[in-house]
């Protein structure tokens, strides 16, 4: 469970602070098994580079209680060690993008005061979209001076008690602490699948349009052909030209349509993937990488050809239901 301040933005200014009474005041309850402070500072410029990012502090061993993030480049131990001795753990994602390793140091300027400190370990986390550096509430109230936390991150005793300490701390912060709110895990995941989904609906909707779109184009475009070259018709017709000819003939200009279509809305949506996957690693999810999905791509391709050919039923069977005689004598 995470305890922290209503409409909470952990990434960019301004950070809001905790009452430093409430933890206690959780510790305190029957079901609480730790409790883990964790503090956040937004830094428009990160130590090893100049991109924003977050430095985020907490208590090693009392934080390693509540949060299971796996570190890379030493074992778990000894970065804890390195945390309370003053080092820091950079993201995963910022420290492939600056080439940081382990035993490099970091030069950390606050209003605080300077420190230079050493990268005991990366943190293969997600923070402030990788673009974070792990710290000791040490560290941090001496460089940047924040003494204040940010979140509190709450574990039950035991599994089974888990409903009745969030009933708890419910309550507390109703009776207590109104400006607040605690989600557990559960909330916190399907807070951020809900924020996805809606992102990804919003695609959905807009590819929905385009099909729609793009269905109506095919079937105007070959409508108009067919009141256009009605004469032909009519001559084809006379000539002993059958109606599944004709229907054919219209079947093959759709296929062609769709097929010039989807090759191009393909190409044109992989440019903008490339562009949207490039901008987003330089910029929010620094080591973000691109894949192909190709099996995605064919069965796109597919239902492209698919919904032509479909788009073309109509004006097809107007154009074999013609009538020779009437057809040749079109103006």
């Amino acid at each position: 469970m995470t305890v922290q301040p209503l409409g909470f933005q952990e990434f960019g200014p301004p950070q809001a602070r905790l009452s430093e009474t409430l933890r206690t005041d959780i510790a305190a309850l029957p079901d609480a098994g730790a409790v883990a402070r964790r503090r956040a500072q937004y830094l428009p410029e990160m130590p090893g580079g100049g991109v924003e990012g977050l430095a985020i502090a907490f208590e090693p061993r009392e934080y390693d209680r509540v949060d299971k993030t796996d570190y890379e480049g030493a074992p778990r131990e000894q970065v804890l060690a390195g945390l309370e001795a003053g080092g820091v753990v950079p993201a995963k994602a910022y420290a492939n993008a600056e080439g940081l390793e382990v035993g490099d140091r970091l030069r950390l300027e606050g209003p605080a005061g300077v420190r230079d400190a050493e990268v005991v370990g990366i943190a293969d986390t997600f923070d402030a979209g990788g673009q974070a550096v792990l710290m000791s509430l040490e560290t941090m109230a001496a460089v940047y001076g924040v003494r204040n936390d940010t979140q509190l991150l709450v574990q039950a005793a035991s599994p089974d008690r888990r409903e009745a300490l969030a009933e708890r701390v419910d309550a507390l912060i109703e009776r207590d602490y109104p400006g607040l709110e605690a989600l557990s895990n559960a909330e916190l995941k399907e807070s951020t699948t809900d924020a996805i989904n809606q992102q990804f609906a919003l695609f959905n909707a807009i590819v929905a349009i385009a099909v729609l779109v793009g269905v109506l184009g095919i079937v105007n475009t070959l409508t108009m052909s067919v009141l256009e070259r009605t004469r032909e018709i009519g001559v084809l017709r006379a000539l002993g030209a059958s109606r599944w000819r004709v229907r054919r003939t219209m079947g093959d200009e759709s296929l062609l349509i769709s097929l010039a279509g989807t090759l191009a809305g393909l190409l044109a949506g992989l440019v903008i993937g490339v562009v949207w996957v490039l901008g987003m690693r330089e910029t929010t999810f620094p080591g973000m990488t691109m894949h192909l999905p190709v099996g995605m791509l064919l069965l796109l391709a597919l239902a492209g050809v698919v919904v032509g050919v479909v788009a073309a039923l109509l004006p097809a069977r107007r154009a074999a239901r013609l009538d020779p005689l009437t057809a040749l004598r079109y103006e």
